[in-house]
């Protein structure tokens, strides 16, 4: 999907995927698993209130805040690729100039005439 968009905007989405999908956070206080944060996030404020998504989103802001530094380290220390205008051959003829070939023509010679042989 990210193909067609410029450089930064690309790195940017994907970023923001990447923190997404991968940043965990407690499913349950009392428990160990773990859980993508803004699931447990957007779970916890269906069922608990409006107020129990900083649970999980503190640190979806805290990981979004750090991918946004390095995406503009990222932006600013590589340099962007250098594209170049393509260049015309010099002493050839434009492919929509040529005169178009002729299909050879092949004799028919009656004389010779291939007979089945069982």
């Amino acid at each position: 999907m990210t193909r067609i968009c410029w450089r930064w905007l690309r790195w940017l989405l994907r970023g923001f995927a990447l923190v997404l999908l991968f940043t965990p956070w407690y499913v349950n206080v009392e428990q160990d698993y773990l859980g993508p944060a803004f699931l447990v996030a957007a779970f916890d404020g269906l069922t608990l209130g409006l107020e129990a998504i900083m649970r999980a989103g503190h640190v979806l802001l805290a990981g979004l805040a750090v991918m946004i530094v390095l995406w503009a380290l990222a932006l600013v220390l590589i340099p962007a690729p250098v594209v170049r205008p393509k260049k015309k051959p010099k002493g050839k003829v434009a492919p929509d100039s040529r005169p178009k070939k002729r299909p050879k023509q092949v004799a028919n010679n009656d004389d010779e005439r291939i007979t089945p042989t069982l």
